[in-house]
């Protein structure tokens, strides 16, 4: 927010034409009041890593949410999470499509409790000689396994 009160706001939108390790998406990079949101849409429903899609949209802020849709299948890894994310490491998923996406864990994530549409899942890595923690709060109506 600048000094007349005006709120900036980034859009930066990339289609990736996939590959063997890489499928169709479009990611959408919007940036607002301090808050960043990779927004993907799976274009042939393959398998991507968050790590990917991150890096493919250039963008070298930290991510505070993703929206998902198009039958995306979203691998997470705790180090995907780390390195997306600012210092406090958490990370909301959401879908647009409602029950047509999946999110694919590592097994350093636990399952913690539902909450009012939302699950989340915490896990701990030991990042330069300390222990850090990462949630993910992921909709209920995305497939977590």
């Amino acid at each position: 927010t600048d000094e007349h009160g005006a709120t900036s706001s980034q859009n930066v939108a990339v289609t990736i034409t996939g590959s063997d390790t890489l499928p169709d998406v479009n990611v959408t990079d919007t940036a607002s009041n301090g808050n960043t949101t990779l927004s993907v849409y799976d274009i042939d429903g393959g398998s991507i890593n968050l790590s990917q899609i991150h890096a493919l949209s250039g963008d070298t802020n930290p991510v505070d949410s993703m929206n998902i849709s198009g039958k995306t299948a979203l691998n997470v890894t705790v180090a995907d999470v780390i390195d997306i994310t600012d210092a406090n490491n958490v990370l909301k998923i959401t879908s647009a499509d409602k029950n047509t996406d999946t999110v694919h864990l590592d097994n350093a994530f636990v399952k913690g409790a539902d909450e009012s549409g939302h699950t989340t899942y915490t896990a701990t890595e030991t990042v330069d000689g300390a222990n850090t923690t990462v949630q993910i709060i992921i909709d209920d109506t995305i497939t977590v396994d």
